[in-house]
C-alpha cells in the first residue's frame, strides 16, 4: 500500500500538476512505511529542494534515504542531484559517479552522468560518459539531450574567451521529457518562473 502511495505522489505531481497532493501522498508513504528509500529520495528531491527549497531538510531527508540503503544506486542518483542544485557540485558529481558504480547498466545512472556532468558545467566528462552510455543503451534521445548542453556550453565559453559578444540560449539544448524531470527544475531552482513541460513520468515539477 505504501508503494502505491508514492506511485499516487508522482500522479498528482507530474500528470495532475497538484504538489499539496503529491506531498500528502509522499508523507503518508513515509509514514507507513519509513524505509522505501525511492519514495523517501523522491520526497527529498523533488519535494522538499525543488518545490519547498527547503535545503536543509531534504538534504537530511536524502541522507536518510542513502543511509538506509547505501547500494541504491537510485538514491545516490537522486542525492548527486539535491547536492548539485545546493552548491556542492564537486559533491554531486562524485556521487553520481557512485551511482554509476553501484550499477553500470542502468539507463538512469548512465544518462544521470551525463546530465549531472554536463549541469555541472564539466563538458569533457559529460562527452565521454555520453560515449560510454552510447556503447550500452546505443542512441537515446535523453542522452542526446544532455550531450547537446554540454556542446552548447563549450561553444558558448569558447565566444566567451573570444570575446564575441553572441550569445547561445539556454534552451538551445532542447529540453526533452526524462525520468528526473527535476533535471529542468535545476536551472531554475534559484530562479522563477519554470515553464511547464509534458513527459514520463508525467512531466516537471512546478512551483
Amino acid at each position: 500500500m505504501a508503494t502505491v502511495m508514492g506511485s499516487l505522489a508522482s500522479v498528482s505531481l507530474f500528470l495532475e500538476h497538484n504538489p499539496d497532493a503529491a506531498f500528502r501522498w509522499w508523507e503518508r508513504a513515509l509514514e507507513a512505511q519509513p524505509r522505501l528509500v525511492e519514495i523517501r529520495a523522491q520526497y527529498a528531491t523533488y519535494g522538499l529542494i525543488f518545490l519547498r527549497r527547503d535545503d536543509v531538510r531534504g538534504l537530511a531527508e536524502m541522507r536518510r534515504a542513502v543511509t538506509d540503503d547505501p547500494r541504491s544506486a537510485y538514491c545516490a542518483f537522486f542525492h548527486s542531484l539535491c547536492l548539485l542544485t545546493t552548491g556542492r557540485t564537486a559533491d554531486g558529481v562524485a556521487e553520481v559517479e557512485r551511482a554509476y558504480e553501484l550499477d553500470p547498466r542502468s539507463f538512469l545512472t548512465l544518462y544521470g552522468r551525463v546530465f549531472v556532468r554536463s549541469l555541472a558545467g564539466d563538458d569533457d566528462g559529460a562527452l565521454a560518459a555520453a560515449k560510454t552510455a552510447f556503447g550500452v543503451i546505443g542512441r537515446s534521445e535523453w542522452v542526446l539531450t544532455g550531450l547537446l548542453r554540454a556542446y552548447v556550453q563549450r561553444g558558448q565559453r569558447a565566444l566567451d574567451s573570444s570575446g564575441d559578444s553572441a550569445h547561445i540560449p539556454a534552451d538551445s539544448s532542447g529540453d526533452s521529457a526524462h525520468i528526473p524531470a527535476c533535471m529542468h527544475c535545476h536551472r531554475n531552482h534559484r530562479n522563477p518562473p519554470p515553464k511547464p513541460v509534458a513527459g514520463p513520468p508525467g512531466g516537471r515539477c512546478t512551483r
